[in-house]
């Protein structure tokens, strides 16, 4: 295929090309490899070959590896880097790269395309409520492997046989659907047993020479095979009709592989035959693969891997894998093989194959394959979560004489690594000592020891090894960019543990600019310097490293959870809490949090939603740590206060009381904890006007000797407040006082208490007392404008109580011209001056002060209430009537009036009618008044009294 002047194709599975050193390449290439674990070693020794002629190339050259899995302890991973292993990691033009997934709803499009294109819509209505059960049964790899050939093999079967045919099946009645259809095709044409015998064999050699074919036909007697004469090559043909025309003299085995392999399997039980007897069926399959493990056991050995990995729970599985009587190198190989490959459903028949090699492994060529085998357990096992029982097979492995040294040495290191994992870094370090010490190790295998001995060292406390040996791994000209980078993060890492944090910035910007652009390495880079910036409150920096960390999509689930974390973390602390909120949320959302994380991200987000005065989602995630079991002590005091506080600011102040009360009766809580709660329940006690209540908390904290100073102020104030409500004035007034007298009181604290004490002092009839406090208030340097002119328009209640007009009226138009001051203080200085007016008989400007307080916008209706009926009574001394009653009668008009004020403009709209000769209409008035059960005693009175006088 040529594509923007390259050339692009797949190299032939069916033959190898030996003349790479001479290979003549004029054109860009890219060359596509699949089913690469099958030649592994054959293609690493080509791109080495490759590799060390790429000087002299003119153009570039590319190979695209393609395999289910691409891991360094993968055997074939090991076998394809080879001896050419720096050559290779040379070459190495990208990181392998993991495909996404198909979700559900792409792998549903898939299955409608094929469906409506066979013209089926109504079997995919049908089955279309039970797609994701449909697609869970058909492909047991699970859902983080959805196959897109399972999606195609279930629109096949709806197409053909409707929803009820796939509703209960499993992944291998899919398959074995399909080869039923082969099945039937095959009946048709008159294709015999020996044929379909020589179609399985090389399925399973995966690639059978036609001389070999007819030779094993003419020297084998336990199972037919069509011998040349009687080869029918159309027959052959519409066997491997899937996988295309036959060349270069092989004999095409079935594909996909996987329907090859359900084949084997349903044959070794005796299924999926025709003309012949089961039990002959199940004989010629078991002795098929015996002789093609003797052809060919490293690709029947590959077969029966993949076997495992795509029916790790179909019943023959373990008839393919069973011990032939001889012993055959084919069932060595497989066991080797499947201890490194199997699928973890199919891990307990492997691991009884692995300890049924050690019971056979009486000679050095089977104690190597033990050992072999015994590695690839002890790394499935290390998957499995069980690292004790890793480093026991390692144990056993390395306990076998002859072990090759390659294979001794990747077992120290992945047995350090199960050490590592299990916090005992002196034996990883040992282990990882011993591999970098051995004569034969490698130059890649050493750095690998090294950056990972280091890492463990780091664990240790012993920072300066760990930088030794990262700056070994750094300093070596053959390091690769992988180990590259996590020797730069590890000597990071430990540069921060010393307390060296410009030279741990310089090591990780060194790891990112090692690092591919889109490789896990420089993605991890990122998130570790953002936590570093973190750290060291750099918050801004954190957020942008680990937001790049996150955007490569490269990081593992484990390090995507904590960069949500930081990331999280460090949005709040710039201020950012739906940022915040957002990234503790996606941290509650991902499948493998942590106890430990979830509590983290839980408490960080309220937090958050405190900050952001979102109550009712502080009480949801309040709630949600209190009802984790493994919620610590502290972190539960913290929930149940915030929560407290969040019922307290919605007005519902009984719950709030109940989680208060619980921080203090429980036995756990630290004394600070408790007087806090204590402070906090006081305030909703003081709420519900339960001010007995609110004074024994508040004096509990005023007692304590775990409170603040500044928390015991507030609380003096807070009981002098309530000890006000309760008529307990004395004793306000000393804890006012008190506040006043403490240096340690704040402005407002202070401004507070004197404002407090003033108003009592003044309801108490002490005018001069109030206009004391009042005064220093406003002389208070620090003190806020809207204090002094709250203070400026109390002082003047008391100057007028104590006939000092002038002084009023200068305190009210003081107030009334400060600069900023609040609309709401603005027509309460009015209205006090236009009384100060009203008593020196300035009816005038008593008219204009009311006006002004009746218009403004921003007074309070009880504010224009006053200044209606004092502009109402005014017009009345002025002999104006008229609107005098407009007065009296706008008051009574308004809604929600105090019965009070209502009362009195009544009584003055009654006064008018009788100045106007109306004695009807004012006694209406008095009577209302009178007869209403909301007019307080003394008008009642004085409405009484003129209904007498009227007569």
């Amino acid at each position: 295929m040529q594509w923007r002047g390259w050339r692009a194709g797949f190299l032939s599975p069916h033959r190898e090309f030996d003349e790479w050193d001479r290979w003549d390449i004029e054109t860009p290439t890219l060359v596509i490899v699949d089913y690469v674990s099958a030649r592994a070693k054959y293609l690493g020794k080509a791109i080495a070959c490759l590799a060390e002629r790429s000087p002299l190339f003119d153009v570039p050259v590319r190979f695209l590896l393609l395999e289910r899995a691409a891991e360094e302890s993968d055997q074939w991973f090991k076998d394809f880097l080879g001896a050419g292993r720096t050559a290779i990691g040379a070459s190495q033009y990208r990181a392998p790269h993991s495909l996404r997934n198909l979700d559900d709803d792409a792998l549903w499009s898939s299955i409608t395309h094929v469906v409506r294109t066979r013209g089926a819509n109504e079997a995919l209505e049908a089955v279309e409520l039970d797609r994701a059960a449909v697609m869970n049964r058909i492909d047991l790899s699970g859902q983080e492997h959805r196959r897109p050939l399972f999606a195609a093999f279930a629109a096949e079967a709806i197409a053909e046989g409707g929803p009820d045919r796939i509703r209960n099946w499993d992944s291998t009645e899919l398959v074995r659907s399909i080869l039923e259809r082969e099945l039937d095709s095959w009946g048709r044409g008159g294709i015999t047993e020996d044929h379909i015998n020589l179609f399985i064999l090389a399925t399973i050699t995966g690639r059978l020479q036609r001389s070999k074919a007819y030779q094993l036909a003419d020297e084998t007697t336990e199972v037919d095979l069509p011998v040349k004469r009687k080869f029918n090559e159309s027959w052959y043909q519409t066997l491997s009709g899937f996988a295309g025309p036959d060349s270069h003299g092989l004999l095409q085995p079935m594909q996909p592989d996987i329907l090859g392999e359900c084949l084997v399997l349903e044959r070794l039980g005796g299924r999926l035959f025709r003309g012949t007897n089961r039990d002959v069926v199940r004989e010629d399959t078991r002795r098929l693969v015996e002789l093609a493990g003797a052809v060919a056991p490293k690709e029947t050995s590959s077969f029966i891997t993949r076997c495992a990995q795509d029916f790790p729970l179909h019943h023959e599985l373990a008839a393919l894998t069973s011990r032939p009587d001889n012993g055959s190198d084919y069932w060595v190989l497989s066991v080797v093989e499947l201890a490194g490959f199997a699928h973890k459903d199919a891990f307990e028949l492997v691991s009884g194959l692995v300890d049924r090699l050690a019971v056979d492994a009486k000679t050095p060529r089977l104690r190597r394959a033990l050992g072999l085998a015994l590695y690839g357990r002890g790394i499935r096992l290390a998957a499995r979560g069980d690292p004790q029982g890793a480093i026991e097979d390692y144990a056993r492995a390395l306990s076998i004489e002859g072990v090759p040294s390659a294979l001794r040495i990747d077992i120290q290191i992945d047995r350090g690594l199960r050490h590592h994992d299990l916090g005992r870094y002196d034996r990883a370090i040992a282990d990882f000592g011993a591999a970098i010490d051995n004569p034969d190790v490698s130059s890649q295998r050493r750095t690998l020891g090294k950056v990972h001995r280091g890492i463990s060292f780091g664990f240790a406390g012993n920072h300066e090894e760990a930088m030794r040996d990262f700056t070994d791994v750094i300093d070596s000209p053959g390091t690769g960019t992988v180990e590259m980078a996590k020797a730069h993060m590890g000597r990071a890492a430990s540069h921060l543990h010393i307390g060296a944090p410009q030279k741990a910035m310089e090591d990780f910007a060194a790891a990112i600019d090692v690092s591919d652009t889109a490789s896990a390495e420089r993605a991890e880079a990122h998130q570790k310097r953002g936590l570093a910036y973190r750290l060291g409150g750099q918050h801004r920096e954190a957020v942008r490293d680990i937001t790049i960390a996150l955007d490569a999509a490269a990081l593992r689930e484990a390090d995507v959870i904590i960069a949500h974390l930081e990331r999280g973390k460090s949005n709040a602390e710039l201020g950012a809490d739906g940022e915040a909120i957002r990234d503790f949320t996606l941290v509650l959302e991902l499948p493998k949090v942590s106890v430990d994380q979830r509590i983290d991200a839980l408490s960080n987000r309220l937090a958050s939603y405190q900050s952001c005065g979102d109550n009712e989602n502080v009480i949801a995630d309040a709630t949600m740590l209190l009802e984790m079991g493994e919620t610590p002590n502290e972190l539960r005091t913290l929930a149940l206060g915030a929560r407290g506080s969040a019922h307290g600011r919605l007005g519902r102040h009984e719950r709030a009381m109940e989680d208060f009360t619980s921080i203090i009766g429980d036995s756990l809580t630290s004394t600070i904890d408790r007087v806090r709660a204590m402070f906090t329940r006081a305030i909703a006690y003081s709420n519900l006007g339960q001010h007995e209540n609110a004074i024994a908390d508040l004096s509990a904290v005023i007692a304590s000797r775990d409170i603040a100073p500044n928390r015991r102020i507030d609380a003096l104030g807070m009981r002098g407040e309530g000890q006000r409500r309760l008529g307990m004035n004395e004793l306000a007034i000393a804890d006012f006082t008190t506040v006043i007298d403490m240096h340690e009181a704040s402005v407002e604290q202070a401004t507070t208490a004197h404002g407090s004490r003033g108003t009592l002092y003044g309801k108490l009839g002490q005018h001069g007392k109030a206009i004391d406090d009042f005064t220093a208030i406003i002389n208070m340097p620090m003190g806020t404008i809207e204090q002094k002119v709250k203070a400026r328009v109390a002082r003047a209640v008391d100057h007028l109580a104590l006939g000092e007009h002038q002084h009023a009226i200068d305190d009210c138009t003081t107030a009334i011209n400060t600069p900023d001051a609040q609309g709401t203080q603005v027509a309460e200085a009015h209205n006090n001056r236009a009384v100060a007016f009203m008593q020196l008989n300035d009816h005038q400007k008593v008219i204009e002060d009311c006006t002004t307080v009746i218009g403004m916008p921003d007074s309070s209706v009880d504010q224009r209430v006053k200044a209606l009926i004092n502009r109402g009574v005014t017009y009345g001394l002025v002999r104006d009537y008229g609107k005098a009653l407009g007065d009296f009668t706008t008051v009574l008009e308004l809604p929600d009036i105090d019965g009070g004020l209502k009362a009195m403009a009544r009584i003055n709209r009654a006064n008018a009618f009788q100045e106007l000769g109306d004695p009807s209409s004012a006694a209406k008035e008095f009577a209302i008044v009178a007869e209403s059960p909301d007019t307080p005693p003394d008008l009642r009175q004085i409405a009484l009294r003129a209904i007498e006088g009227l007569g």
